[in-house]
Order: C-alpha cells, then structure tokens, then sequence
C-alpha cells in the first residue's frame, strides 16, 4: 500500500494562528480544491429522449476549500490496511459457507451462493441513484453490480474529506491517533468497514461461482506490479509480497530501515539482486519513500545490525 502524504505535514502549521500558511501549504501540494456548490433551480428536457438539462445556482457563501479525491482515496487505503485485522468476516463466512453446503452439488452451491450474494449486495447498493451504462452490444443496459458496489466505496471515500480531526493526524503521521479505541468508536469507520467486509464476501461469491462480470475490484497487488517492472532484480514475487508487507507500515517507512531490509535480503539471505539504487528505486516508486540514498555507513553499528536480523527473521517467518 502506498501511505502516500502520511507525515508531510508538520504539526506546528495546525496552529490557529497559521491558517493561511496551512491553507497555502496544502494547496501548494494538490491536497485541497476549491468547490462551489449550487442547487437545481430549473429542469427542461431536451432533444435526446430521457435526457434533462438542468439550470443550477451557485451560492457565493456555500463554497469552500475541501480534500481532493486522492487525498481521501489515500487516506482510506491506510484505514484498511492500518485495520486490517478488522476484515476477516470473510473467514468465518466461508467456514459457515461451507458447512452449510458440505456434500452438495455444485449447482445447488451455486444456487445458495447466489442467495447470499442477493442478500448482502442491496444492504449497500439500494440508496444509490440508478445509472445505466453500455453493455458490449452498445446498447444501455442496468449497471454492472461490482460497478455500483465501487460507487457505494466511493461514498464513504468521500465522507473522510468533512473528517478533518482524522485527515489532519494523517497529514502529520500521528499513528498513535489510529488505534483501538477509533475503530471501535467512530461511526464512519465502523460503517466503512462493515460495507469492506460484505465486499469482500461478494467478491469471493463471485470469483467462485463467476455471477457476473468485476472489472472494478481486480486491481494487481502492488507486489505484481513491481514483479512486472523489475523481472530479474528478484528472487520471487514471494520476495516482494514480504517487501510489501514491510513497507506498507508507516513506521518501517524511513531510511534505517530500508537500509536493513536490504542488507537483509541481499547480504544476509541472497534473495535480491537489485542495486542499492534500484532498491531505493523501487522503494520511491512503489511506496513513497523518499531517501537520498541507501548506502551505508557503518556496517557493523549494532542498531543496523540488530535490524538485519530483525528483517531476517521475519522472512523467514513470512514463508512459513
């Protein structure tokens, strides 16, 4: 995961009396836009059938700065990968699942699958405005199931950007605000991840038993992505899931400790034949890290030391 932004801000800038610096600062890095909001004073139709052109007002004092999209894309990244212990309903509804269906037929499997997968998809998909969409024979056609569950995600995306309490300890890299107690207090967070675990259900339904079509959640692993991009640099693609499983945890993300995941890796186990500046590469790349270089100074300091076999032993953890 990339942890993008996480810890670019300093702190002292969310002092009352540093507004304007705080505002310029975040427009200087694309984090905020200015939107004006209006509202539907008059509809007409117009040529093409089911078509309406709307008039809208805008009012000067309902406008304002707020996130970009990326910025609360990114954010809620870092929720799910920060609480990520907090998705495994999945588990235990394919435990259930499977009792349940132990010794059926195939179809019948099917057949209860596709009763789960009706029941869960509406939970989150009823509320939202009907479109319609172009199948492959260009004609309209209902939308694609997995296509609107991305629009119900893009909701509650979008609510992170009138949580500014969270997005500032993002902005500032206060991990200690992301805790327990948050998961299991906060009313957006407990709802997006109810919605993220019937998700994960519905994917899995319909990876299994192929329902209908899901371009909107078959995104390649960052690890695939690198794999793809850098083919003889590494071992295995095993080699960058553990990479990946490292580095996507903000407090791993500084130079002392790229620095021993290399060493580790690459002296210690063998398993790299990157560069230190293809390393550093990747780690820039891929997960935004920003480092000068990896060379090292000491290789003998019993900090660098003790983190090598840190990373070392938790490889050979991550394999088994």
């Amino acid at each position: 995961m990339d942890c993008k932004y996480f810890g670019i801000l300093r702190k002292k800038l969310t002092d009352l009396d540093r507004v304007k610096e705080l505002e310029s600062f975040l427009l200087e890095k694309k984090l905020i836009v200015w939107v004006k909001r209006g509202k539907i004073i008059k509809s007409s139709k117009t040529d093409n059938i089911g078509e309406l052109k709307n008039l809208i007002e805008f009012d000067p004092k309902n406008a304002g700065y707020e996130f970009t999209n990326e910025f609360t894309i990114k954010v809620h990244e870092f929720l799910l990968n920060h609480y990520k212990n907090g998705l495994g309903r999945i588990d235990l509804f394919n435990n259930d699942f499977d009792n349940e269906t132990f010794g059926f037929l195939e179809a019948n499997r099917r057949e209860i699958a596709l009763k789960h997968f009706n029941i869960l998809y509406p939970i989150w998909t009823t509320n939202l405005p009907v479109l319609l969409e172009y199948k492959e024979n260009n004609k309209l056609g209902s939308e694609n199931q997995f296509n609107k569950l991305k629009r119900a995600r893009n909701f509650y995306q979008n609510q992170i950007k009138y949580q500014t309490e969270l997005a500032t300890a993002y902005l500032i890299g206060d991990i200690n605000y992301f805790n327990r107690a948050l998961f299991e207090s906060d009313k957006l967070i407990l709802e997006m991840f109810d919605f993220e675990n019937d998700l994960l259900i519905l994917i899995s339904l319909n990876k299994r038993f192929l329902f209908t079509e899901n371009k909107a959640f078959t995104t390649k692993s960052i690890a695939q992505n690198i794999y793809e991009k850098y083919p003889i640099e590494f071992d295995s693609i095993l080699v960058i899931e553990f990479i990946e499983s490292i580095m996507t945890s903000p407090k791993y993300r500084y130079r002392k400790y790229g620095l021993a995941l290399f060493y580790a890796l690459k002296e210690e186990l063998n398993l790299i034949n990157a560069s230190t500046i293809k390393f550093n590469e990747v780690l820039t790349l891929f997960f935004n890290c920003d480092f000068k270089n990896l060379q090292l100074g000491n290789k003998y300091a019993k900090s660098h030391d003790d983190k090598v076999k840190m990373f070392k032993l938790s490889y050979q953890e991550f394999i088994k």
